[in-house]
């Protein structure tokens, strides 16, 4: 293990502890956008995608789906077996949405909400 220095010993450099799961940066990507307010930021930028305020926010279908793609989700059918990982889901920020339901909401960002992103 090597220590990087300047940051007190809370990250070591190593080997992967096998025993970890394999969504286990899902912790740190839920941590960074939770401490720095990304899916309100969101929500506020890019204003309400739908009528009724149930379900997924569009900050959230954001978030969810730019998790989705930090480990591996190439295609809006990757949200489908992101969502079906339960300890993925477990750890994470925003609950993932099936792809049908994303492919949906996302069809609703108009130029207005592309960019406010």
């Amino acid at each position: 293990m090597k220590k990087i220095p300047g940051l007190a010993g809370r990250v070591r450099v190593g080997a992967p502890d096998a025993s970890l799961t394999a969504v286990s940066g899902v912790v740190a990507v839920a941590e960074l956008v939770g401490r720095l307010g990304v899916t309100a930021a969101l929500d506020d930028a890019v204003g309400a995608i739908k009528q009724r305020d149930r379900g997924l926010s569009a900050g959230e279908l954001l978030v969810a789906v730019a998790q989705a793609q930090m480990f591996g989700a190439e295609f809006w059918t990757g949200l489908d077996r992101r969502r079906a990982d339960a300890v993925g889901q477990a750890l994470s920020v925003v609950p993932t949405p099936a792809s049908t339901t994303a492919v949906e909401l996302a069809q609703r960002f108009g130029p207005a909400q592309l960019a406010g992103i």
